[in-house]
């Protein structure tokens, strides 16, 4: 399918007039050449219709952005206010229902600026090969780094971020989650799976892994920023790429957003001797004016260690802790050493992670901005290179160093031996359309087989896969959809038809007591608040407020009072009428019979829903209305076709 084609079926159409107007623009292009070449004003007028299609876009993404956090700052007022009365656990429900539209609309504004970004990105390579004329590289740069769709969407995983907090607060009913107690961890055995991502389903994914595990938020004492997501890796190798070849030990330093003065040194060491052949990823921090002495081995694991002593402010550390991190420093210091190994290129990306606080044995992330840069050879004290920060898309880096992968990188991180299993929730978005499987993929191992094309011996088997669309046909009830009357669905659920799913699920597991937190991590994290209560009574209903009863009754007699008018009607036509009045009557009668034994249905199914938490059908009635106006509009056109030929017969009786 062609792109005009795909973004014509793409287009939501209350927002029709906000999409960049590709096919205009393309087809312009074609007519302005129909008689002349294209010259210098072609282009200038061509320059500023782009440019103002730019803006107009940039302008609405950014007032959706605008409206989407203040409703997110209306549910942070209320739910800061619920959280004083702690009698009004009810009143949570209602804002979670408020931020699940809130990240629907989120995700349909996301999709709006990824396929609006892909559009101006193939109006332009159609323009520099219908034209024979390539756009002005300061004009573009000018004008993409004004009005930027890539630090918009920055502001999307921000409020995905923000978003995910009130949730978890509403889940929780206003209580803090409490972090699960774990060790100083050096070392992390993991089983991973990695997948990619196309940028149309990114914020799709995010939002169906929120209702089950929290974003991961490092620091928690200040407010969430763009630049929090940043994760910046530097990997070391030698001129032979050994470690590329070997693919058993690779070697990095990491820092996290724009802090530089926290550098962790990492080793992740595949079918490692220690572990019986296990994979395995050691790392210990040190900080940033340390690293070129460490490099250099002019500061030791010695040295670390002994720090490590002092700056525990008295506090005993554990020896165990500190032999690890000694084994760690001293085994990738001589790694270094031995190999003769130097900065050989960096990676960067905006990481989403989610996970509960504390607990390692789940651990989801989502990588986008995916983007390699060749390390230019250091020397002296340089061991990476100063002119690259964290501002994507690096428009300053030469193009032969820099190479900008398209997809997302989703990986999950399993703590097997800790009887982690995958639950099924999370089986079910890994089996679906939305991601692609690529097994053993190495951010490492791609960036360097992308820039160093001349040294590496064999390029990595998913380089092919790259010829090919990894967007698959959808499946139904997967990911975020919409139901008949809008409401949003999550896998064809409703939030709380999902609730209700663990619910049984849990019930049918008939989990004792004494289970661990390992055994009940498999359920939703939007249940952890029901497993707590679990342990004084099983299974035990959610309160309703009497409101929602008194709501199903005045439903009820609402209906009633319909039925009744229309009986009042019906009994007058059969009182006071012909033969045709009477026979109209009747059908009336029957009408309201039918309505008033369908209106006390529809009234003990909800009341039975309510007291049950049991979802047999909707709350809302979409046919009931419906096919009510249908009876009546149809009984209406019978009734003016019989009097028709008597008002027929009566205007042509002769005057007497």
């Amino acid at each position: 399918m062609k792109f005009g084609e795909h973004l014509t079926s793409r287009i939501y159409p209350p927002w029709l007039e906000c999409y960049l107007q590709y096919t205009d623009l393309k087809l312009e292009m074609k007519r302005r050449q129909l008689d002349h070449t294209w010259n210098q004003t072609d282009e200038s007028e061509f320059s500023k219709k782009l440019e103002a299609e730019l803006i107009k876009v940039h302008q609405f993404i950014e007032k959706g952005l605008g409206d989407l956090s203040q409703r997110c700052l209306q549910s942070e007022a209320i739910i800061y206010q619920l959280m004083q009365d702690p009698l009004a656990k009810e009143s949570y429900d209602i804002e979670a229902d408020k931020l699940t539209e809130v990240l629907f609309d989120c995700n349909d504004l996301a999709k709006f600026l990824q396929i609006n970004a892909t559009g101006f990105q193939k109006l332009i390579k159609k323009h520099d090969r219908y034209t024979l004329m390539r756009l002005d590289p300061a004009f573009r740069n000018q004008i993409f780094s004004q009005w930027s769709l890539d630090r918009l969407s920055l502001q999307f995983d921000v409020l995905v971020v923000k978003i995910s907090e009130l949730h978890d607060t509403c889940q929780l009913h206003g209580n803090t989650r409490q972090p699960v107690t774990a060790v100083d961890q050096t070392a992390f055995e993991r089983a991973t799976a990695k997948y990619w991502v196309h940028p149309d389903n990114i914020t799709e994914v995010k939002s169906i892994i929120l209702f089950h595990l929290p974003v991961h938020v490092y620091n928690r004492t200040k407010d969430y920023h763009e630049s929090d997501m940043a994760v910046s890796s530097v990997y070391f190798d030698n001129e032979s790429l050994d470690l590329y070849t070997a693919r058993l030990e690779p070697i990095r330093l990491r820092w996290y957003g724009d802090n530089q003065e926290d550098i962790y040194v990492e080793r992740k060491t595949h079918k490692a001797a220690w572990l019986e052949g296990k994979s395995v990823k050691d790392r210990f921090r040190i900080k940033q004016e340390l690293v070129n002495d460490y490099l250099a081995a002019r500061y030791t694991a010695d040295h670390l260690v002994q720090d490590m002593r002092i700056k525990a402010n008295g506090k005993p550390r554990s020896q165990e802790v500190l032999d690890q991190n000694h084994f760690v420093a001293s085994g990738i210091q001589s790694s270094v050493k031995d190999k003769a190994l130097k900065p050989m290129c960096r990676v960067f990306y905006n990481r989403t992670a989610f996970q509960l606080p504390g607990d390692q044995r789940l651990r989801i992330s989502l990588d986008a901005n995916l983007t390699f840069i060749r390390e230019k050879n250091q020397t002296g004290e340089d061991w990476r290179r100063k002119d690259v920060g964290i501002d994507y898309p690096f428009q300053q880096v030469a193009e032969q160093d820099i190479l900008r992968f398209p997809y997302a990188i989703l990986e999950t991180k399993l703590q097997t031996h800790l009887g982690q299993e995958s639950p099924a929730w999370l089986t079910a978005l890994l089996d679906s359309h939305l991601v692609y499987e690529v097994p053993r993929f190495s951010k490492y191992i791609h960036g360097a087989a992308m820039l160093f094309k001349d040294k590496v011996p064999v390029e990595p088997y998913w380089i092919q896969d790259f010829d090919k669309d990894i967007r698959r046909k959808p499946m139904a009830n997967i990911g975020l959809s919409r139901s008949q009357s809008f409401r949003p669905l999550v896998n064809g659920r409703h939030r709380h038809s999902l609730l209700q799913m663990y619910e049984r699920e849990m019930e049918a597991k008939k989990i004792p007591k004494t289970k661990s937190l390992v055994d009940l991590f498999t359920v939703t994290g939007s249940f952890r608040k029901k497993l707590n209560q679990e342990k004084k009574n099983l299974g035990s209903l959610k309160k309703i407020e009497p409101k929602t009863f008194f709501a199903n009754e005045r439903t009820f007699i609402s209906w009633l009072q319909f039925c009744a008018l229309l009986m009042t009607v019906a009994l007058n036509l059969l009182n006071h009428g012909d033969m045709i009045s009477r026979g109209i009557g009747a059908t009336f009668i029957l009408i309201g019979a039918i309505l008033c034994l369908y209106a006390l249905f529809r009234y003990q199914i909800r009341s039975y829903q309510l007291r049950t938490h049991r979802n047999m059908m909707r709350y809302d009635d979409i046919w009931g209305p419906t096919i009510l106006c249908i009876l009546l509009v149809t009984a209406l056109i019978v009734n003016f076709y019989l009097r028709f030929n008597t008002l027929n017969t009566s205007y042509k009786e002769p005057a007497k």
